[in-house]
């Protein structure tokens, strides 16, 4: 199975390939505003059009940057209609967006906060802090006073950074019923969508190494037990590629929250164990800093780990399902 795009997608997927996280390319090629509403001046992409497009430019490059500088912060401006979409399309203003999965205990005295925001992708360099926590929501400038950050690089290396709030002022917003849940899903989808084209890259390197690296005068890829392992990769990444799609086709729909936690515990099951997988057929150079392989396999491992692991979306699919089969046994008694 392939990524089917349309033209507009193709274009998008070049350009954000061609761009990589470059601010600087970002904004001059106008995609920091692809998913701030066409009333603001953005392209009023939906997650719908969005994700396929960033698989596919994920195969070239990580989408991490885009996702956490361009991505979000369109579709939360966008979702809680602020003043801020126009600036954050256009490149003036550097946005992030904290949600429910960043969020410790934050404390709310009048009009200050504060608290903790860890593992927060783009904080390293955001000027506004849009924090969405279910239907309450709030706008905070990063360099007031009482809030210091403590700037990293995950694994990946996307940049992040923690935030430390002690009485900080902020802006509350009343959001939409569903607000955070739907860009929580968005987040994590997002990610799964980077992972999803990092995992055809690792899979496509494998094949054409084990074709090429030869051992007792024969290549590698005609061993049988490599072949096996070979094929599981393969069909584990088509499985995850269908389902990442299907969740951003039905991300509009009832079966949002489904579809989505089943596409995250793939992430964080069948694709963290078939990138392991690609590491050991290539051998020791699988194991090397320089190795391409090596970030491939790294944004595999961070899409797994935010927004929720493996093990708290089949609880959440455990939930879905146990609700639905008691739905529809009422209704058969009823």
């Amino acid at each position: 199975m392939s990524i089917n795009l349309t033209e507009d997608q193709r274009m998008i997927a070049n350009s954000l390939a061609g761009a990589g996280g470059d601010w600087d390319a970002l904004t001059e090629l106008g995609l920091l505003g692809l998913t701030v509403s066409e009333a603001a001046g953005g392209a009023g992409l939906g997650v719908a059009d969005a994700i396929p497009a960033l698989a596919e430019a994920a195969r070239s490059a990580p989408m991490g940057s885009v996702i956490a500088g361009a991505v979000l912060p369109g579709l939360a401006a966008t979702a809680l209609d602020l003043p801020h979409a126009g600036a954050i399309a256009g490149g003036r203003l550097r946005a992030v967006v904290a949600l429910p999965a960043n969020c410790g205990d934050l404390h709310v005295d009048g009009t200050t906060l504060s608290g903790r925001i860890e593992v927060l992708p783009g904080a390293d360099t955001a000027e506004l802090l849009i924090l969405c926590l279910s239907e309450n929501c709030a706008t905070i400038a990063l360099d007031s006073p009482g809030l210091t950050r403590d700037s990293y690089a995950l694994a990946d290396g996307q940049p992040a950074a923690d935030l430390v709030l002690d009485k900080v002022g902020f802006v509350p917003i009343t959001a939409p019923k569903g607000s955070a849940g739907r860009l929580q899903d968005a987040s994590a989808l997002a990610l799964c969508a980077d992972a999803l084209g990092a995992m055809i890259t690792i899979r496509e390197m494998t094949r054409d190494y084990i074709a090429t690296r030869k051992q007792f005068g024969r290549a590698i890829g005609s061993f049988q037990a490599l072949q096996h392992a070979m094929v599981d990769i393969y069909h584990g990444s088509e499985d995850y590629l269908s389902l990442v799609l299907r969740a951003a086709g039905g991300f509009d729909g009832l079966d949002r929250a489904r579809l989505v936690s089943a596409a995250k515990r793939c992430c964080g099951t069948r694709m963290r164990a078939a990138a392991a997988s690609a590491v050991q057929l290539h051998g020791g150079i699988g194991m090397t800093q320089e190795y391409a392989l090596g970030a491939l396999v790294r944004r595999v491992l961070v899409a797994d780990m935010l927004n929720g692991s493996a093990d708290d979306h089949a609880a959440r699919l455990g939930r879905i399902i146990a609700n639905t089969a008691r739905r529809e046994m009422q209704e058969e008694t009823a």
